[in-house]
């Protein structure tokens, strides 16, 4: 994932594309900005920064985006804080690039909430501050900001700003993941999937169904339907049910799915790699593998 969250093009940290028409001509945008239209000005820092109708300026971007800023858009307030961190056709100024960020995300852009959650969280114009990160990403996470919510679960991963658990950490990473965020399982569920497969051997059926979701899909693993039907077979027939009913629905309607979607010899498969998972975890814990009274890393209700 880049320092900032990259808008259009991708390559580009930070900037997102505003929602002047692009139908409309420079001249246009530039008489509406003249008049007062934030959204055209930024409408004319993009094209200057894409070069798309218009030769490449990042100077000029810089000053349209300024100029867009002033006058309230949040797009532009974005994009200018995104060209002051980096210095992009200005003298680089981390303090008012947290200023502007802040305007944005405070008018409710999930892309400047997720650049102002990145700032607190590696302490980067600002003093670090994980309470602070946290929250803004929050804001951006509810939004579906997909890269705001792997960053809530890597912090829920290393307990930065909130206490450690790991089967929340996996919710959210399992969800960024099928949104598409590499990171989510490159830099995390691969790092963590022994210990999930601990904790579901150990009784958690919240860690067997996320298993399960990760064999499914291949995350940071073989695709494997064998594993797949082990997992959610253990979830339900093994696992205490877990404290939210939806879960244990969740679980219900997967095992019934794969029970008439999977094989028979993928099932006869899965259920041998298993038991030679339990034999290892018993080997290494003393516990049988059939279930617990209490599970310590059950999720945060």
């Amino acid at each position: 994932m880049p320092e900032e969250a990259a808008g259009t093009p991708a390559a580009e940290q930070g900037l997102t594309s505003g929602d002047a028409g692009r139908s409309a001509s420079v001249a246009e945008l530039e008489q509406q900005a003249g008049a007062g239209d934030g959204n055209a000005a930024c409408g004319l820092g993009d094209h200057y920064r894409t070069g798309d109708v218009v030769p490449q300026d990042w100077g000029i971007a810089f000053r349209w985006y300024n100029r867009g800023a002033e006058l309230g858009d949040r797009e532009a307030q974005n994009n200018l804080g995104s060209m002051l961190l980096n210095g992009d056709g200005c003298e680089q100024d981390k303090a008012q690039a947290i200023h502007w960020y802040r305007k944005s995300a405070e008018q409710g852009l999930a892309r400047a909430q997720y650049n102002l959650a990145k700032r607190y969280l590696h302490g980067d114009g600002v003093d670090q501050d994980y309470t602070e990160a946290i929250q803004w990403f929050w804001k951006a996470a509810v939004q579906g900001d997909t890269w705001a919510r792997c960053e809530i679960g890597t912090m829920c991963r290393l307990g930065h700003g909130i206490e450690r658990n790991l089967l929340v950490a996996a919710g959210f990473h399992l969800d960024a993941a099928e949104a598409g965020d590499e990171l989510a399982v490159l830099g995390n569920i691969v790092e963590y999937r022994a210990e999930l497969e601990e904790m579901a051997l150990s009784g958690s059926q919240l860690a067997s169904l996320y298993l399960s979701r990760i064999y499914n899909r291949g995350f940071g693993v073989d695709r494997s339907q064998a594993m797949t039907w082990a997992w959610i077979s253990w979830a339900k027939k093994n696992c205490l049910r877990d404290v939210y009913t939806l879960t244990a629905q969740e679980v219900d309607e997967a095992y019934d799915f794969y029970h008439t979607g999977i094989t028979l010899e993928n099932r006869e498969e899965g259920q041998r790699l298993l038991r030679s998972r339990r034999a290892a975890h018993t080997r290494r814990t003393g516990e049988s593998g059939s279930g617990v009274v209490s599970d310590p890393h059950r999720r945060i209700v």
